[in-house]
């Protein structure tokens, strides 16, 4: 894992409150170099009373999909979740015609116990999993905890667990339809060290795990976390991508996740510096990545950066050189959050309030031909935000679109680009 840092402007001014923008760039190795790891996986699959009919049957044939994709030296176990918890199909290989009449008996009934169905899973990894496979369980819901554990703090927390310790089990959340919770979805991805996706309807569910598959089989390294440990020149840090952050002592830890081979992932972070009453070069923080390899040398790795700003006098703020890409990261981040905040506004029925958010995001995005594409969608916002037709299934693309900005990965899976949403 490579890592290198940059900063969208490299000097600021003696005696004056200043703020940079922190990009941490993180680079894979390549995952053609060795055989890839095996894969242990456990879908943990919903089947309360609201997936009843098309909607089970899809992800069913789904799961049997995500079972034909594995290799011989893969394994599937399957957990099915209502009001109770069963595991229908053990870790383990799986011919074609076992597997396809171990889901023919999965009907759907009663409640959503989601902790039950992730914790059976764990279970089950935890027993039988092997140290040296990639171990995720795959969590489908079309709905929101109901039954078992229900506060969405602890379920973040519960799935935390799986990640510590030498061999971590992480967890990805398919939300499927408009009735799943997507913030506590998003929020046990990043907890369990996975990924969330939108899955906009039946025929969009082998695609979502088709990728998930995928993905797994070119991690090259788990556990991806920055810290960001502060010098007495910064007097606050905060975040701009939407990953798990932790505080710990001196700043603070992201939790980035996996990284697939040649995969680049990003950090961006905006320090708020004291004022510095001499010139010359100034330490603000220490980058410190942690990684686990999970191709070649199975190992633990670390790495620190210093990150160094520049103070000179008779600086004028407005002339100070930039990097352009940094801002231009910046701004792509700040549109995502701005169009999620005016998404939520509209959903609550404040309309002027979200107009007047996506114009700023208007403005911001106008001058950007990277975010061409981000303009024309919301513009399209704004229309249906003024006509009154904005509804439950906006918003959650429109996050799922910003979790996208923020990770680099694809979230949503739907029949076409808006289309049948702006109809």
């Amino acid at each position: 894992m490579k890592a290198h840092t940059r900063l969208d402007r490299n000097v600021v001014a003696v005696n004056v409150d200043g703020t940079v923008h922190l990009l941490i760039e993180l680079e894979a190795p390549s995952g053609q170099r060795t055989a890839r790891a095996p894969i242990d996986v456990i879908a943990a699959i919903d089947a309360s009373g609201s997936m009843s009919g098309g909607k089970l049957a899809a992800v069913l044939a789904a799961v049997a999909q995500l079972g034909r994709l594995l290799t011989p030296v893969d394994r599937l176990g399957v957990v099915v979740f209502d009001t109770d918890v069963r595991m229908v199909l053990p870790l383990g290989s799986h011919d074609t015609e076992g597997l396809t009449r171990a889901l023919g008996q999965v009907t759907a009934n009663g409640y959503t116990n989601l902790s039950g169905g992730w914790l059976m899973a764990r279970e089950h990894m935890a027993e039988g999993g092997r140290p040296e496979a990639l171990r995720r369980i795959i969590v489908l819901t079309d709905g929101q905890a109901n039954q078992g554990i229900k506060d969405p703090d602890q379920l973040v927390d519960m799935v935390k667990v799986g990640t510590t310790g030498g061999t971590p089990i992480t967890t990805s959340i398919i939300g499927f339809g408009e009735g799943f919770n997507e913030d506590l979805c998003a929020a046990m991805a990043d907890s369990g060290g996975g990924n969330d996706y939108f899955c906009g309807g039946p025929d969009q569910a082998p695609q979502v795990f088709t990728e998930e598959f995928q993905g797994l089989a070119s991690v090259v390294a788990q556990n991806i976390s920055v810290e960001i440990r502060e010098t007495d020149e910064v007097a606050a840090t905060g975040l701009l991508d939407e990953y798990r952050v932790d505080q710990v002592e001196g700043g603070l830890r992201i939790l980035v996740g996996d990284a697939f081979g040649d995969e680049k992932r990003s950090v961006i972070a905006r320090l708020v510096l004291r004022r510095v009453r001499h010139t010359g070069p100034v330490k603000v923080a220490d980058v410190v990545v942690r990684w686990a390899n999970v191709v070649g040398d199975l190992a633990l790795h670390s790495t620190t950066i210093p990150v160094v700003v520049g103070v000179e006098e008779g600086v004028d703020p407005d002339r100070i050189p930039v990097d352009h890409e940094v801002v231009e990261r910046v701004d792509i981040l700040n549109v995502a959050r701005v169009r999620r905040e005016a998404g939520d506004l509209a959903e609550q029925g404040q309309t002027d309030a979200a107009l007047r958010r996506l114009e700023e995001a208007i403005r911001i995005a106008a001058n950007r031909p990277s975010l061409k594409s981000t303009l024309a969608d919301i513009e399209r916002d704004r229309s249906v935000i003024e006509e009154g037709r904005w509804t439950t299934g906006h918003n959650k693309r429109v996050k799922g679109d910003g979790r996208g900005s923020s990770k680099g990965r694809r979230r949503n899976f739907t029949d076409d680009t808006w289309g049948s949403d702006y109809s």
